[in-house]
């Protein structure tokens, strides 16, 4: 498994016109890497990357002894929705953008996509709570559909303001 996640990310570039968030080999790395550590890097254990409309990412196949309780493993990010889209977009545009200012968004691709992102200083307490918001709606979003019995549901998210955050409280 390690060795797939160190080539899985090699060469790996950021596209601000595309965005990171939903790229499926962003959702592997974060699978890659509970799998590795849930697993402890077994030879025994193969996690298979599954394309398509199904709900979960990835299946995985244990020849394990002792058996994990998951069978499927689903992938999704707690974050801002399209203003982390849209925040990128401003940063390479003006080469400087604020982390957590309101982004306002006009325009459309056929028209051409504007975006402003209001500088603003936040306090730590509000980047706490702003994120736990953010994790809290992701598990939400999941806990509405139906998942395959032995299902690991993994939620991540940027935790450099919230960790920083925690720190000053």
């Amino acid at each position: 498994m390690k060795s797939y996640a160190e080539t899985t990310t090699k060469g790996m570039l950021f596209n601000f016109e595309k965005g990171l968030q939903n790229n499926s080999l962003t959702r592997r790395c974060r699978w890659t890497k509970f799998a590795f550590r849930h697993y402890q890097g077994s030879s025994e254990v193969s996690v298979t990357h599954i394309f398509g409309n199904q709900n979960y990412d990835a299946e995985i196949l244990d020849n394990r002894q002792h058996k994990s309780p998951f069978s499927f493993i689903e992938v999704t990010q707690a974050c801002e929705g399209e203003n982390d889209h849209y925040r990128p977009l401003a940063l390479k545009r003006d080469g400087h953008v604020s982390a957590y200012g309101p982004v306002n968004k006009s325009g459309t691709k056929a028209t051409k996509i504007h975006v402003d992102v209001e500088s603003i200083a936040t306090s730590p307490s509000c980047l706490y709570k702003k994120a736990c918001q953010f994790i809290e709606d992701a598990i939400q979003r999941k806990l509405v559909k139906p998942y395959p019995q032995e299902t690991a549901v993994l939620v991540y998210f940027d935790d450099w303001g919230f960790m920083y955050a925690r720190r000053r409280l």
